[in-house]
């Protein structure tokens, strides 16, 4: 039942943000820019959807953002990352064991090793993942 409250509370949180010319805290990140700025296809283009790489050499589970949301990760069975984090967060995370906790699954990509990168879920959708890595190569 805790759980259901403090994961409805983040997703509470996500959809209360602030009006966009307050300011918000959050952790520095590298490398966080945004490209704000769309371009509309002539009506005549089909668009090609743009294929997704496999990451055949990592062994770490890469997440980046692409809209506002909240995350909770955890490591070996430590937190090692929570909060609201914006678009263009970029975070790669390395263990035997990685659980993710995601508020607005929908602005989550997940590249695990050796599966194409995907988006977690939908728009707003709150989803629990569970990824084990594997381990050194010798």
């Amino acid at each position: 039942m805790g759980l259901v409250a403090y994961v409805g509370f983040g997703y509470y949180q996500l959809h209360s943000v602030p009006a966009p010319d307050s300011t918000v805290a959050a952790i520095p990140i590298a490398n966080g820019s945004v490209s704000p700025a769309a371009t509309a296809l002539p009506a005549s283009a089909t668009p090609i959807p743009a294929p997704t790489a496999v990451r055949p050499a990592r062994r770490d589970l890469g997440v980046k953002l692409t809209q506002l949301s909240w995350l909770r990760v955890n490591v070996d069975g430590h937190v090692v990352l929570e909060g609201e984090f914006p678009p263009g967060t970029v975070r790669d995370f390395r263990g035997k064991h990685v659980k993710l906790l995601v508020g607005n699954a929908g602005g989550v990509e997940v590249s695990a090793p050796g599966q194409p990168e995907r988006v977690l879920g939908s728009i707003g959708q709150v989803v629990e993942r569970d990824y084990t890595l594997p381990g050194k190569v010798k």
